[in-house]
């Protein structure tokens, strides 16, 4: 081997590797990797024995509960979907409106394991994948209608449901450094403070799939005002994806509710229309006087006193599932 060519060598190992590591740190960091599993920034105020980090504001982890789910990286919470009776379905408003503490006592009352599975900006492709793909059959669906029937998924959830192997690395390993966010950065961080952030975070029981939250902003009050607009030109399409989720949801035995959980933009024609043509049960309640913390999602106080209005509908929707079922 010539001197100048050991001469770049020492250079390419000494200099040009060292700055390779540090560059591919930076981008993990600083959320610009493809996969990325950095969660010190994001708040850990909201562990708990049976609680993970479901999404996190700071890109640089963004999802988990997409991956945690498909992969089964929280064996507790799979565990606990396939024991459910009801599985809630949705997006980020149905995350909010389904995890109200009163909808989990209700369904036990009833004799009936409720399990909140819906997704941040998630539609109906990736859920009905999902029960399909661990052969899941609840007794009962309950789907937000809100933006969800439209036969795709998000770019998060495609890109879970592609299954390529840099993706199992990556929630495997928020699963695995979330022990040491945990460890690190609840409760008094000391030296560590530098370290550990409060980027706003939502956590996910793995009991049940309600959400709390981690030094997330909700101290705004914005009146819900639902829309009194009916998407005529979108309504055909929605049907038509309506009718495949149903027949799928039959397929794994079980009725399907449609709901409508309040936010502003959103009215209750959709679901209605949808009721009538599929022959669905409904269960719908007014949001006059309600509130949201950021003109979208309710708070948890909301949360519950929208799950106090719309209980009597869920009722007697459960009770048309009942007469469906003897047909």
């Amino acid at each position: 081997m010539n001197a100048p060519f050991r001469r770049y060598l020492r250079i390419l190992f000494g200099i040009g590797l060292p700055l390779l590591v540090l560059a591919m740190l930076w981008a993990m960091v600083t959320g610009n990797l493809q996969s990325n599993f950095w969660v010190f920034r994001c708040s850990a105020a909201g562990y708990g024995p049976d609680t993970y980090l479901g999404s996190c504001a700071d890109k640089a982890y963004a999802d988990y509960e997409r991956g945690a789910a498909w992969l089964g990286t929280e064996p507790k919470a799979l565990q606990a979907l396939r024991d459910a009776d009801v599985v809630a379905l949705g997006n980020s408003r149905a995350v909010a409106g389904f995890s109200a503490e009163g909808w989990f006592d209700w369904f036990q009352a009833r004799g009936m394991r409720f399990y909140n599975l819906a997704f941040n900006g998630e539609f109906d492709l990736f859920p009905i994948s999902l029960l399909e793909k661990l052969d899941l059959r609840p007794r009962v669906i309950v789907v937000n209608v809100d933006y969800f029937f439209y036969g795709t998924a998000n770019l998060v959830g495609k890109r879970v449901m592609g299954g390529a192997p840099d993706v199992r690395f990556e929630y495997e390993a928020k699963q695995w450094i979330q022990q040491w966010h945990r460890l690190y950065c609840s409760g008094d961080r000391g030296l560590l403070s530098w370290v550990c952030g409060d980027a706003p975070a939502q956590y996910r029981s793995g009991l049940d799939g309600r959400a709390s939250y981690g030094d997330w902003p909700m101290e705004r009050r914005v009146p819900i005002e639902m829309s009194l607009d009916f998407p005529r030109a979108d309504y055909p399409h929605l049907l038509e994806k309506a009718k495949d989720f149903k027949r799928r949801s039959l397929q794994r035995g079980a009725c399907l509710i449609l709901s409508v959980v309040p936010t502003n933009g959103i009215n209750h024609q959709v679901a209605q229309r949808l009721a009538e043509d599929l022959s669905l049960p409904l269960a719908l309640a007014e949001a006059d006087g309600l509130y949201t913390y950021d003109g979208s999602h309710m708070s948890p106080d909301q949360a519950q006193a929208w799950f106090q209005r719309v209980s009597p509908a869920m009722d007697k929707a459960l009770t048309a599932c009942s007469e469906l079922g003897q047909r």
